[in-house]
């Protein structure tokens, strides 16, 4: 992406979040900055405190971009998104994140990458995902997912055993509790029965450590590698 592209992304971010507050009864010219508009999320009746969502008061230093300053995400539909590949990417401050209708997604590649911060996500359907490389790379403190709904089911059984594209790497996510593990486990679909070859999940360590053997099992029966 070149400077042009990327400075006419956040215009549009800008412009969207404008007219999204613009629908909800507030008043905004169009010529606000992001700095201006985030306090106007409090005019919203039923859309609860700003602060609850943004930070209100970021660097003097710079002008903030919108992915630098959001720390909670309620509910994004995401029903009419094919490519998720790199979507929330580097929001430096998110925490927590709800999505729901994500089974038309097709690409999850670094979705939710180097987000620091980030300690929650919601269920994820991933039906028909075909690519999760590096989905939560640098994500480090995230400790509850809901799980990725029959991740596999869309995987094609002329792939390789241990395709890259299918394999599912969380051994960073050093955090995820024990019901995030599980979820994560019973979400996978059955890919052994499907005709796949085998596919990689990879826990590493620190989550095998999390697991008995019999839960462990659960993802081994369905066609998946566990290490």
């Amino acid at each position: 992406m070149t400077t042009s592209d990327y400075l006419d992304s956040l215009q549009n971010d800008k412009d969207n979040f404008a007219t999204k507050l613009s629908e909800k009864g507030v008043e905004v010219t169009g010529n606000e900055t992001f700095t201006e508009l985030i306090p106007k999320i409090d005019e919203i009746q039923s859309g609860g405190s700003a602060a609850e969502y943004f930070i209100i008061k970021p660097s003097a230093n710079s002008r903030p971009i919108l992915r630098d300053v959001i720390t909670k995400i309620p509910t994004l539909d995401m029903s009419n998104i094919i490519n998720a590949s790199y979507a929330f990417q580097q929001n430096i401050n998110l925490t927590e994140i709800s999505i729901i209708n994500t089974n038309n997604i097709r690409d999850a590649e670094y979705t939710f990458s180097n987000c620091p911060k980030l300690e929650t996500i919601s269920e994820f359907d991933a039906s028909n995902i075909f690519n999760v490389i590096s989905i939560l790379y640098g994500s480090y403190n995230i400790k509850n997912v809901g799980g990725f709904l029959n991740l596999g089911q869309s995987y094609e059984i002329e792939k390789a055993s241990n395709y890259n594209q299918y394999t599912l790497t969380l051994s960073y996510c050093t955090a995820l509790t024990h019901e995030s593990l599980m979820n994560i486990i019973n979400g996978l679909y059955d890919i052994a029965n499907k005709g796949c070859n085998t596919q990689k999940l990879i826990l590493g360590s620190t989550n095998m450590k999390k697991l008995t053997a019999e839960e462990i099992a659960i993802a081994t029966n369905k066609g998946w590698s566990v290490s």
